[in-house]
């Protein structure tokens, strides 16, 4: 990507940065030194939905003011004093944003955040930049060494309005797959299913839920390729969200389910129940002209709970694709029915025991296909 040559505005610049950091930004200022803005970020924070656009609206109002006042006094400068304005007013931009993003941090990835800016405070306010190329080139500068702040910093990105920011920040998560990568991508996707739950969108904001909801996907998958189990209960939370209507026709609910299996954590077993008889179709695989492998929301379930308690799909029935592309899957609805009792006998019996102490799972009989190949 080149070098990215840091943005530093001149010494007006960083008088008027340093006065509206001061005014816009009092919860990290000590108690005694707190901002009379602190009210309006407490009802933007906690307030109704009027209250917290009626108070955005006077904060913003209050912190251009302040920053005009520093600007006005230059007023009609030559054009190399303005493009050093310029270039202070991104940079205020960036930094505001980069402070927002660090109170949001846990203290282990703070810690973490801090020790880079330390070493690299250019680079880090680039990955804040206004511009997305700005953002794009730092983001491909980070070293990716596991346990620093290179985690951090790419699943920071994940939340970036530009979508080819994004798609490389996933990538970078992807290829780290370390534990500051899924306290962020967990912290992504429990702040994406607040934003839902919240009940604040407007009708035209509900499309923004699809953006969400392919992001929160996507990062449930790399969550679960890193074996992160502390985020299985809020993996469980984005289900719960999203297989609901209107999200549930494009949420991948077999894909969320295979996470939990792959993951292995028994506490997602009562939320998997829930769904175990649930024939909504979603994927067909034609083994041969005649044959078809069918998958429903309750095989995917089933099919988790197989893998959580370690047992073997062929064992239920299960017809397990071979292929990327293949189905794993039920041909008539005979077979998953059949699993099904079985399974639930098996777990009415050892769900509740110690893994050492439960018995193995009998396959049950297999007399030929029922009268339908359709679930």
């Amino acid at each position: 990507m080149g070098t990215v040559r840091p943005r530093r505005p001149g010494g007006v610049g960083r008088l008027a940065l340093s006065a509206l950091l001061l005014a816009a930004l009092p919860s990290f200022a000590p108690a005694e030194e707190q901002s009379p803005l602190a009210p309006l970020l407490d009802r933007i924070r906690t307030g109704s939905v009027d209250q917290a656009a009626e108070a955005t609206d006077e904060l913003v109002g209050r912190v251009v003011a302040t920053l005009t006042e520093a600007l006005d006094a230059i007023s009609g400068r030559p054009p190399a004093e303005q493009e050093r304005l310029s270039r202070m007013l991104a940079r205020t931009t960036a930094i505001l944003r980069l402070r927002l993003f660090r109170a949001g941090l846990s203290p282990a990835d703070r810690t973490l955040l801090d020790d880079w800016a330390a070493r690299d405070r250019e680079l880090l306010e680039l990955l804040f930049d206004d511009d997305p190329d700005q953002r794009l080139a730092a983001l491909y500068q980070i070293p990716l060494e596991p346990g620093t702040a290179a985690g951090v910093l790419a699943t920071g990105r994940v939340a970036d309005w530009d979508d080819t920011v994004v798609e490389s920040a996933l990538e970078i998560a992807a290829r780290l797959q370390d534990e500051a990568v899924a306290r962020g991508l967990t912290r992504y996707v429990t702040q994406a299913v607040a934003v839902v739950q919240s009940g604040r969108l407007s009708p035209a904001e509900q499309a923004y839920v699809i953006v969400l909801m392919e992001r929160v996907q996507r990062c449930i998958a790399i969550l679960s390729a890193a074996g992160a189990r502390d985020s299985v209960a809020t993996i469980m939370d984005a289900i719960r969200c999203f297989s609901r209507p209107p999200y549930r026709r494009l949420f991948s609910l077999p894909d969320a389910f295979a996470a939990l299996g792959r993951l292995g954590d028994e506490q997602a077993v009562p939320l998997l129940l829930e769904y175990l008889d649930d024939r909504e179709l979603r994927a067909v695989h034609n083994i041969d002209v005649e044959t078809a492998v069918y998958l429903t929301v309750g095989d995917a379930a089933l099919l988790a709970l197989v893998q959580i308690y370690g047992l073997a799909p062929e064992a239920l029935g299960f017809r397990v694709g071979l292929t990327p592309k293949a189905v794993t899957g039920f041909v008539d609805q005979r077979a998953r029915e059949t699993a099904r009792q079985t399974f639930r006998a098996w777990h009415t019996e050892n769900g509740e025991k110690p893994p050492d102490q439960r018995k193995p799972l009998v396959a049950p009989p297999r007399d030929g296909p029922g009268e339908s190949h359709r679930p």
